[in-house]
């Protein structure tokens, strides 16, 4: 489940305290589910794109931890991310703690979030590791002695990147594992890729130049006595800030 929807509405009936009685317990479980312990968020801007992450998690169904090293990636096709504060190698400094969810542990997991099997390697980051990684498991890595609960706060930036060069798919996918107390999960939103604006900028300086050509052959005119043709320049000269002004 790689999309999440929410509908509302529906017709009035005479059980409708019986109908909520039963569907408010329901409810509760799917918008407690749906808040998630870690929150992923990811933000395009003019010069690239930021995943950032935050929250706590609860790592106590998981089975772990083991040490690995990992570095800030992302591959949409694979549903891998890893974010922090990479060094010049694209790896993240310090020692990572690895869970993976043991045999008999629901879960769900995330297929891909995009279309795309290429690693694109961070450019920039802030905080700790954290990660998500594997196709037939689910992995959870975390800095090394990460206590359930504690903050996560970490993000990778991919500078010159678009959400669409990168390869992700615009959605809300969400991973999710144990049940009870010891349930979780994390939740990315991938937002639509910007839309690029026309370059006006040759536009722009054409209509500026004429604008003050206009405006000093009118003022040459005002001196001469010749008022009419003098108002009719900055008349036109009007019209022209006026779409130079919708240009933006």
């Amino acid at each position: 489940m790689n999309h999440i929807k929410y509908l509302s509405g529906g017709r009035r009936t005479r059980s409708r305290r019986h109908i909520l009685a039963v569907l408010c317990p329901l409810l509760f479980f799917f918008v407690s589910a749906a808040k998630g312990g870690v929150t992923i968020t990811v933000v395009e801007f003019s010069g690239g794109v930021t995943i950032s992450a935050t929250g706590g998690l609860n790592l106590t169904s998981l089975l772990g931890p083991t040490n690995i090293g990992l570095g800030a990636f992302v591959v949409p096709g694979r549903a891998d991310f890893g974010l922090g504060a990479a060094d010049s190698n694209g790896t993240v400094p310090g020692k990572k703690d690895l869970y993976v969810v043991p045999f008999g542990v629901n879960f769900m997991q995330v297929d891909n979030f995009g279309d795309s099997q290429v690693t694109s390697a961070a450019t920039g980051g802030t905080g700790d590791l954290f990660a998500i990684t594997g196709l037939s498991e689910l992995n959870i890595i975390v800095p090394e002695g990460y206590q359930s609960g504690a903050q996560i706060s970490s993000s990778a930036t991919f500078n010159g990147a678009t959400i669409s060069s990168i390869g992700m798919r615009p959605g809300v996918y969400v991973w999710s594992w144990g049940s009870g107390d010891n349930a979780d999960s994390v939740i990315m939103t991938v937002p639509s890729p910007l839309t690029s604006k026309a370059d006006n900028s040759a536009a722009r300086v054409a209509l500026l130049k004429e604008i003050k050509k206009l405006q000093k052959k009118s003022k040459k005119l005002k001196k001469k006595g010749k008022a009419a043709k003098a108002k009719k320049l900055l008349k036109k000269a009007k019209k022209l800030k006026n779409q130079l002004a919708a240009l933006g």
